[in-house]
């Protein structure tokens, strides 16, 4: 009598049997009927009249065997099946050296099966990635160090303005040569030592030493002709003019204290400890505190 099997029966997902033989070292056993919701229905000669059932791999011996595979209700008879099902596949049994060449296609592999952790070092080369496919979320932080870029491929374009800030710079790394004088403006700049061939485009330089809040400087301005010297906490300046009315001058808020010209002296406020000499008279300080107007 030929045995009976029934797909999702007697509920959705099981597989029954029934009126089953096994064959085996030339003795008959006669099976249970039964039923299963489970993946695997195996016989082996440890229970000889029922089939074990499973929904992990069994682990066979040479004299077990699979019977029925229950692919969610509807049973597969194995002995008699003419093309494998994968779930019949002993796993772990399917090794590379299997696999032909090209075998395994992306629509083979499932998405996030591979991890980082099954490429080679070094397998995965520039050529196989895609254009513009790796963007900065997919880098890990510090993993891109200076050893593994090739020298000169970052260029200017590549940098974001700003981006280099003085503590990113070496000492020393700003040489003069680097620096396009052409372009070179500062409102304002601190320096210990400074070479200076042609000025000639602006119409006043100024040179300062800075000291706490206090500031001595050196005005150089071409339209007044003028060379003056002052400090920052004070009124004061002293004014050097070259050329036909040469003269040194010392203003106080522009108002002219003193003068030595090349025709002309003049003092507004005088104080003479001895005497002053002139080529044909002298002014002396007398002993009542007046001063005295004489020839020589």
């Amino acid at each position: 009598m030929a045995f009976t099997i029934s797909n999702n029966s007697p509920s959705p997902g099981y597989i029954a049997w029934s009126g089953l033989h096994i064959q085996f070292s030339g003795e008959t056993y006669i099976i249970a009927d039964g039923n299963t919701d489970k993946v695997y229905a195996y016989w082996t000669p440890a229970y000889p009249n029922n089939l074990v059932v499973s929904d992990s791999f069994p682990t066979l011996t040479a004299n077990d065997c699979i019977v029925f595979l229950n692919k969610d209700g509807i049973a597969i008879v194995v002995p008699t099946a003419s093309v494998l099902d994968g779930d019949l596949i002993v796993p772990g049994t399917i090794l590379a050296v299997h696999l032909a060449a090209n075998s395994v296609t992306a629509g083979s592999i499932a998405a996030d099966a591979v991890t980082a952790g099954a490429i080679a070092a070094n397998a995965i080369g520039a050529e196989a990635i895609a254009a513009d496919v790796i963007i900065g979320d997919h880098i890990n932080g510090e993993t891109i160090t200076g050893d593994k870029l090739v020298m000169g491929t970052i260029t200017a374009d590549k940098i974001g303005a700003g981006s280099v800030t003085a503590d990113k710079i070496a000492v020393g790394a700003v040489t003069a040569t680097k620096i396009n004088v052409d372009s070179l403006f500062a409102a304002e700049a601190f320096l210990t030592k400074l070479n200076a061939a042609d000025i000639s485009a602006n119409k006043s330089l100024e040179i300062y030493v800075k000291e706490s809040d206090q500031r001595l400087y050196l005005r150089l301005d071409k339209d007044t002709n003028t060379l003056t010297l002052g400090q920052s906490d004070s009124d004061v300046v002293l004014e050097l003019i070259p050329g036909e009315n040469a003269g040194l001058y010392i203003r106080e808020n522009g108002l002219t204290l003193a003068q030595f010209a090349k025709t002309l002296a003049t003092i507004k406020r005088l104080e003479v400890a001895d005497s002053i000499m002139f080529p044909s008279h002298v002014v002396k300080a007398m002993s009542n505190g007046d001063l005295a107007f004489m020839v020589r």
